[in-house]
């Protein structure tokens, strides 16, 4: 709600939220409501997310096939895509995630034939330069999810070939730069908040500040509360860093001496701080644990919390007992046998584990070069704010049943090493 806040002046812009995805939702929105309704412009969103999500994972499952992975491999992933409430129910949501992650498929599985092919025509350089800028600038961790992927790929290719896919991840770098860097300021939107890259320094600072208060000199106090609330930090939270993040002041001139004093707390009780990283990211890495957001969402207090769907002019079911059912049918389909499996994120986390361990001991290493960014977006889940958020890692997600076709056609090949 806060993009299309922002469209419509209620709130000031900002970069925090991708304005390149702020754009296409509010497009939407205002044309719906031009055509005498907000609720339709949301359908036109959700629409507009269910073609292109078939398209592209359909597209993906394609490349899959015509990399000869076997034919219950790509069948599985329709499946997948298909009956699996993780996409009907992503599509149906009025936020940034799942384009981003569909951009990310596509320029994964468009990646696929350059790297297997050792070839990058023209034709495929500029379609994966295209789906790596929309990418991008649907949201900015793809950045370091994705163009270290088209990195790699440069130095595994050829002469021209090689030139190509540099001048792609060039083009993406230079372009996306230019938007955030020199477009964005001159619109008169800010960048955002320096606070979501520290949410694990935070979140350490927080827990060492409870844990032993009586350590803490004035010196480190006063580091701590230029740059957090000082006395607020017992509002500390291990699987969430919005508590203690939200209590940054905004004062980057302070960030030297704030870490200054991170690094000597670190130095007197470095096991705390390794716990308080691991139990901030964890998430990830379990496959017992529920995602915090997946599957399915209902929610009827937004209307009464954030007060401006009226103001917008959209219309919410606000049933209280629609909701609660709702709400039961999503906890009873996340327990279900097998689909229980799919509704953790660890699950996903040591898929892909799996898949590196395999590429390594079949010696066939040009496949790590698509193993990348689903690695990156493992580590940018791990840094993130939110423990197990399925929308974090829904990019990896969108992507694993092509990665795993591609496993078993290497099955199929010579085993001797590229």
């Amino acid at each position: 709600m806060t993009q299309l806040q922002m469209w419509t002046g209620i709130c000031k812009w900002s970069a925090h939220h991708p304005p390149f995805s702020t754009l296409i939702m509010s497009l939407c929105y205002s044309t719906g409501k031009a055509l005498g309704s907000a609720n339709f412009g949301c359908f036109m969103y959700v629409l507009l997310q269910s073609i292109i999500g078939a398209v592209v994972l359909s597209y993906s499952m394609y490349i899959t096939q015509k990399q000869g992975a076997h034919k219950s491999v790509w069948i599985g992933g329709i499946i997948f895509f298909s009956l699996s409430p993780i996409w009907s129910c992503s599509a149906q949501w009025f936020e940034k995630d799942m384009l981003y992650s569909l951009l990310f498929a596509l320029f994964i599985s468009l990646l696929v034939p350059i790297v297997l092919d050792r070839k990058c025509s023209k034709k495929q350089a500029v379609s994966i330069t295209i789906a790596g800028i929309i990418a991008v600038l649907l949201r900015k961790t793809g950045i370091y999810e994705l163009l270290p992927a088209a990195i790699a790929a440069f130095f595994y290719l050829r002469k021209q070939d090689r030139r190509r896919i540099g001048a792609a991840a060039c083009t993406i770098f230079v372009v996306v730069s230019l938007v955030n860097k020199v477009l964005y300021p001159s619109l008169g939107i800010p960048a955002g908040s320096v606070k979501e890259a520290f949410s694990i320094p935070f979140q350490q600072t927080a827990r060492y500040c409870i844990t032993y208060p009586d350590e803490v000199t004035d010196e480190e106090r006063k580091a701590v509360d230029a740059v957090l609330e000082y006395d607020k930090l017992d509002r500390f939270e291990q699987y969430c860093a919005d508590s203690v993040k939200n209590r940054y002041r905004g004062n980057n001139s302070a960030l030297p001496e704030y870490f200054k004093a991170w690094f000597g707390m670190f130095l007197k009780h470095p096991v705390n701080y390794i716990e308080t990283a691991f139990i901030t990211g964890c998430g990830v890495l379990d496959p017992q644990r529920p995602a915090v957001d997946g599957i399915i969402q209902i929610s009827t207090e937004g209307a009464g919390s954030y007060g401006y769907f009226d103001k917008l002019g959209i219309s919410l079911d606000r049933s209280e007992a629609r909701g609660q059912i709702m709400n039961s049918i999503r906890e009873n389909l996340t327990y279900l046998p097998v689909l229980v499996i799919f509704s953790m994120v660890g699950t996903y986390t040591w898929l892909l584990f799996s898949l590196i361990v395999y590429v390594l001991r079949t010696k066939k290493y040009k496949y790590l070069i698509l193993l990348i960014p689903g690695f990156m977006n493992i580590l940018v889940c791990f840094a993130s704010p939110v423990n197990a958020s399925m929308r974090y890692e829904m990019p990896l997600i969108a992507v694993l049943p092509m990665l795993i076709g591609l496993a078993d056609s290497i099955s199929k090949t010579e085993s001797n090493p590229d």
